[in-house]
């Protein structure tokens, strides 16, 4: 797994969400570095880490990750995640495979029906970029392609629209995590901050 691993202090990992790489901490690394020892990795299929042989499930990205924490001595170690990194960051958590948490806007801890909208929204987003690469593929100049792009990807959109929700990318059913008492998960309003004196409770 690809990382970078700069400073010196005590260890901190950091895991970065969906998109991503360890290029997402770019504003706040060199802050961090002064006080800790950083590490930030590109999760598979993100960055410069190859992808898994199977299905990138959160299952399969923790266990990548344990794995990396084993390799490198760093089981225990403090993490920060945000999006779907927090959602790795609290899985690892749950396991004991790492030390105080905090986890920035998780990912994957939702309701049903936000489970739905996200899995449509996602396969629509997907069938949409695949549409315009397509059109833009087929284009001899970047200049006569953008008018042929505009008109074919507004008709490709109201195709996707009026069809059944993408089946290729359907959100993964999480159970939400029982943190241990290091762990802070910041979402918004329902931000819920855990001092370590104290028993974790769910949100």
């Amino acid at each position: 797994m690809h990382h970078v691993r700069r400073g010196t202090g005590a260890p901190f990992l950091l895991i970065h969400g969906l998109g991503g790489s360890w290029r997402t901490w770019d504003t706040i690394v060199e802050a961090l570095v002064a006080q800790r020892e950083v590490i930030a990795v590109d999760l598979p299929g993100f960055g410069r880490t190859p992808p898994l042989p199977g299905p990138p499930t959160i299952a399969a990205l923790a266990d990548a990750l344990a794995a990396f924490l084993t390799d490198h001595r760093l089981t225990g170690v403090d993490v920060v995640g945000t999006s779907m990194g927090a959602r790795l960051a609290l899985e690892l958590a749950r396991r004991g495979e790492v030390g105080a948490t905090v986890a920035l806007d998780p990912g994957g801890l939702w309701k049903p029906w936000e489970r739905r909208v996200f899995s449509g929204s996602v396969g629509l987003s997907i069938r949409l970029i695949r549409l315009l690469r397509a059109c833009c593929r087929s284009s001899r100049a970047a200049r006569s392609a953008a008018p042929s792009c505009s008109r074919s990807s507004r008709r490709g959109l109201g195709g996707c629209l009026r069809t059944r929700r993408s089946r290729s990318c359907a959100a993964t059913r999480l159970r939400r995590p029982s943190m241990p008492p290091s762990a802070s998960s910041c979402r918004g309003r329902r931000s819920r901050v855990l001092p370590e004196d104290r028993p974790a409770a769910r949100s």
